[in-house]
């Protein structure tokens, strides 16, 4: 079985995730997906352990349903959040569910390069809560500041 592409990974956890696929059927639905395409990069992401599939009884006859869920090797986010009061760091999977998250008193006032450090050996904290094949795939970080509308507006 050959590596999708990078942008049809995307399609398929997209669907699952954001628009609440349940299944193959569903992500070929919701994306536009070929079902052969889906198909093939749902197996590539069971196999890498980015997926699960699971059967859901639902009391009828005949084969049980099966649905897809993120499995425990699927990619997680940091979130890192700079406040004049206060430092979130936290950690999300895919659905946006955040799995930890700590509060700490702001570090912006000794400066940016020792506020990030302090961000990133509070992630690396709460990494260790996490099972040992998760890990991050993206760090997202904000800084809340105010903007002077009239001059950062070119043209006003």
């Amino acid at each position: 079985m050959g590596v999708p592409a990078a942008e049809t990974i995307r399609t398929v956890l997209r669907a699952i995730c954001v628009d609440g696929a349940p299944n193959r059927v569903g992500i070929a639905g919701r994306s536009g997906a070929a079902r052969s395409t889906v198909a093939s990069t749902v197996e590539f992401l069971i196999a890498q352990g980015v997926l699960v599939e699971q059967e859901v009884h639902d009391g009828s006859r005949g084969r049980p349903a099966r649905e897809l869920a993120l499995g425990p090797r699927s990619p997680l986010a940091g979130i890192v959040a700079f406040t004049p009061g206060a430092t979130t760091v936290a950690i999300s999977d895919l659905h946006g569910t955040i799995r930890a998250r700590r509060d700490a008193r702001n570090a912006l006032s000794v400066g940016p390069e020792a506020a990030v450090d302090a961000a990133a050996l509070v992630l690396d904290e709460l990494m260790e809560q996490q099972p040992a094949q998760s890990r991050v795939e993206l760090v997202v970080a904000s800084i809340g500041a105010q903007v002077n509308v009239p001059r950062a507006l070119p043209g006003r």
